[in-house]
Order: C-alpha cells, then structure tokens, then sequence
C-alpha cells in the first residue's frame, strides 16, 4: 500500500538530504570537522552498569536514527525489530515467553528483501493488547497473552513513535500531521485531528501524553494542542517556536522528542526554536529559553534534563529554568533521551554507549558499552534497572551498581 503523502514525505526527506549534503560540499571545512563526535575520554568511575540479561529480538534497523523503545506492563516487557519480530519477555530473566514474526504471519506487501523497514514505530502496551506499526502505514494490535492478532487498521501515513493506550483506546500520531484514535477492542477509528505542517518538516513526530481528559502532542509546525480525548476536538493550542530564517532548513522547528508532563505543567521542546513549561492550567508559560532538540526531554530531582541537537546535555530548574549544569563531553555524538534512574541521568549514543552522569552536578560517573551500533530509542527505567533496544536489534536490561 503507498499512500500519496507518503510519497511526497519521501521525496522532501530527500530533498532535505540533499540539502544538507550541499552544505558539507559547499560549508568551510574547519566547521565540518568541528561537528566530528567527539572522542571519548578517560574519568573517574563511580558506577557500573551491569548487565542482566539480553536477548536477539530481530534484524539491525536500517536507518540509523530509527529507535525501537521497549514497553513494559506487569512482569513482561516487550520488544519490536524493523524485520517485524515482536517479543514478550520475562522482565527479570529475560526468558521469551511469545515471538510473533508479523513479517511471514501477515503476508505483506513489503518484499522479503525489505523486511528490514517492514516496522517503523515503536511499541505501545496496555493490559491486553500489544501496539507496532507498520511502514505500509497501517496498525497492528496483537494480544498480549499470546502474541496472536487481534486486529489491524489503516493509518493515514507512517506513525513512527509508540501508540499510546488509554483506556479503550489507542492513540497515534503519524508523519503527516495527524493524531488519531482507534477502539482498542477492534480497531475502528473514533476520530482524526488534522494539523497544517510545512511542506518541509524531519522524519519523526512526538509520543503523545494524557493529561486528565486530554491528549496532547506537538507537530511539525512548532504546537503544542491539547484535544479531547473522546473526541478529539481541539481545545487549546500553544506555539512553541516560530520558524525563521530564509531556506526551509533553517524553518524546521518540529516538535519530535518525549515531552515531560508533571502536574498541570508540561515540558516541550523544538528543534531550532525553545523549551518551555507550559501551564495547562492557565494556558500560559511559565518559563522558556531558546534551545533545539529532536530527541527531547526528561526528569528528575527538581530537574528536567536537555540533551540539545548539538549533544550538549543540560540540566534546567523545574521551576525557573534556569541552568543548573552543561556538560560537552558527548558533543555531536547524536545523544539519545535523557532518562533519569536513581540520582544519575543516563543518555545513549551513536556508538551504543551508555553515559551516566550524576544528576547533582553533570559530572560523568559510568559509562558500558550495550550495542554494537547506536543506541537512539530512549531507555525504559524501571526501579534500579534500564531496559534498552539497541540498533542491531537487541534487547537488554541493565542494573546500576
């Protein structure tokens, strides 16, 4: 199945390519170089990451920047690789309990020579079913006892982050600027919100969050907008970033990492464009700074944590956002989500390494090696553990010790 704005997706993430390989044929060599990742370097250990257990879910993702997050519900954990192999694992021992391969099961479309692009979002959980999408643009929800279907629906186009599921529905946002509801018991869509994006925007979309009863999620074109959740009626709708510049590049300013909700307030941030804590309450912001990320936001001890587009990772005050502390140490080396675990903050990396930093002063405590290629999905916290899908397809948890 192609749909048509799939197409043109396609042909402006070319473009976009394009664009930025001009820049490196035409930019000044010394700045080039300036944006190599930097080598790591030697510090003084305080942590260790132990490894627990890991498991071969599928095939390497194809696209380096695809990141596949685990889900977890009860005493499972579940994992997805682009090939379309889906897992329930055992949480603490890492014994599979069910594999469904989606790829020979449904029959798709998709040749067997692309099985490594067959799934291209990540996983959503709840009590009974289990969420992937599909590069057909099309979702599939599998029972969660035993990995069987239990319905497929289409999408408008490709939806690249994780389903989120409340209650009896299901909640996604695809690449074209929609979020949409489906019945999580068949599949049937409740209804469409449709938001006005740029022609040009980058390949990714924001995790949707609930707060009360309301979705909210940002979009390629620098808002944030609070729907109804039972009927997806927009209620209030925020800018985050106004685009500037003259080319279309310098206009991106996407809304495409994890929010952080806490209480009535809600943390966002955009590429080329600001963070801010938005107060749904009033509706207004209570504070912002100018920042840019694609990978987004996370928190802990008073603090919401800012991996930048540049690989500087920041800590803000929750309630000023002002600076707490930068660390450069991972410039350029394309930093995953920070996750906050205990008193430390944990990012991944091209590479497939794990930093660990203390969340009091930035300074680096730990770092393991868990992929053989890069670690972009963010890690899944869960007590004292870390639960991570690397790039080879690989599923592991961790422990800090």
């Amino acid at each position: 199945m192609i749909h048509f704005y799939s197409a043109c997706r396609f042909i402006s993430v070319l473009v976009l390519l394009l664009a930025l390989q001009a820049c490196s044929w035409f930019g000044d060599d010394e700045e080039e170089e300036s944006r190599e990742p930097v080598e790591l370097t030697a510090f003084n250990k305080e942590v260790n990451l132990h490894k627990l257990w890991t498991h071969n879910v599928g095939d390497d993702a194809e696209d380096s920047q695809t990141g596949f997050r685990p889900g977890i519900q009860g005493s499972r954990i579940f994992g997805v690789a682009s090939d379309g192999n889906v897992v329930a694992l055992d949480i603490f021992s890492g014994k599979k309990i069910w594999k469904t391969e989606l790829a020979d099961q449904l029959e798709s479309e998709i040749s067997a020579d692309n099985k490594t692009q067959f799934v291209v979002g990540g996983i959503g959980v709840s009590s009974d079913i289990v969420v992937v999408s599909l590069a057909s643009g099309e979702l599939v929800a599998l029972n969660q006892s035993d990995g069987t279907v239990a319905w497929r629906a289409e999408t408008t186009s490709e939806v690249l982050s994780p389903a989120v599921i409340q209650r009896d529905q299901v909640i996604v946002q695809s690449i074209d600027g929609k979020l949409a509801s489906y019945d999580a018991l068949d599949g049937h869509r409740r209804w469409i919100y449709s938001a006005s994006i740029p022609s040009l925007t980058s390949r990714g979309t924001t995790t949707p969050v609930i707060f009360d009863k309301y979705v909210i999620t940002g979009f390629a074109n620098g808002r944030v907008a609070l729907m109804g959740l039972d009927d997806g009626i927009l209620r209030f709708e925020q800018k985050i970033a106004v685009p500037q510049g003259d080319s279309d590049l310098d206009r991106l300013v996407d809304i495409d990492g994890a929010m952080v909700m806490e209480g009535s307030l809600l943390y966002v941030v955009s590429m080329q464009g600001n963070v801010i804590a938005l107060d749904l309450a009033s509706g207004k912001a209570r504070w912002g700074k100018e920042a840019s990320s694609d990978t987004g936001l996370g928190s802990g001890l008073g603090a919401v944590y800012l991996a930048h587009s540049d690989g500087v990772l920041e800590a803000l005050d929750k309630n000023s956002g002002e600076t707490i502390w930068s660390v450069d140490k991972l410039k350029y080396r394309q930093l995953s989500t920070p996750v906050a675990i205990g008193s430390y903050v944990v990012v991944g990396d091209l590479e497939g390494y794990l930093h660990v930093f203390s969340q009091s002063d930035g300074r680096l405590v730990g770092r393991t090696r868990v992929d053989g290629e890069a670690v972009r999905a963010p890690v899944v916290v869960e007590g004292n553990r870390l639960y991570l899908m690397g790039n080879s397809g690989r599923l592991a948890a961790y422990e800090v010790q």
